[in-house]
């Protein structure tokens, strides 16, 4: 097909996924779609656990987030732990895939969207539904999770080695 000034259409060669790409793509729709199905659970869920007190309430929201902008710190430089895991997968794929899988993957990203993701989907499940306070509260325990991953990952931007 022409158009009228009659230069040609240029048409995106065929373009190739990898396989690994989808399996990543896979595993984020998994967890994603896994945080969002939970959230909307979340207010049937809590009904069933005492409500908590003031001071505990406060620390269940203000840990994750103390927990989760500092912990990813300690962690960056740590390869990962099973060896033998490594090896196969390595020799299999070829040297340095597993490595290169879990940088493609964004795990930290991922979690903390799951977080994030979960405990929005739960707060306006909450607020629809049973206005429990343990249900809200559960919420932003997951909401202060994945807020403080992403300082960590903001933190890691201006202070190297950045997350994965």
């Amino acid at each position: 097909m022409k158009p009228r000034s009659g230069r040609h259409l240029h048409v995106r060669p065929h373009i190739q996924m990898k396989p690994s790409s989808i399996v990543i793509a896979g595993i984020w729709v998994l967890f994603l779609g896994d945080a969002f199905r939970q959230g909307l659970e979340l207010p049937s869920a809590a009904v069933h656990f005492p409500p908590f007190a003031g001071i505990e309430a406060q620390s269940i929201l203000v840990l994750p987030f103390l927990f989760f902008s500092i912990v990813p710190f300690l962690q960056r430089k740590q390869s990962f732990p099973l060896s033998f895991v490594r090896k196969a997968f390595d020799q299999r794929f070829g040297p340095g895939a597993l490595s290169q899988f879990f940088t493609r993957l964004k795990g930290v990203t991922l979690f903390m969207l799951a977080c994030i993701v979960l405990g929005g989907t739960g707060l306006v499940s909450t607020y629809l539904s049973t206005k429990h306070l343990t249900a809200y509260v559960i919420s932003g325990f997951f909401i202060s999770g994945g807020l403080g991953l992403l300082v960590a990952s903001l933190l890691s931007i201006k202070f190297p080695p950045r997350l994965p």
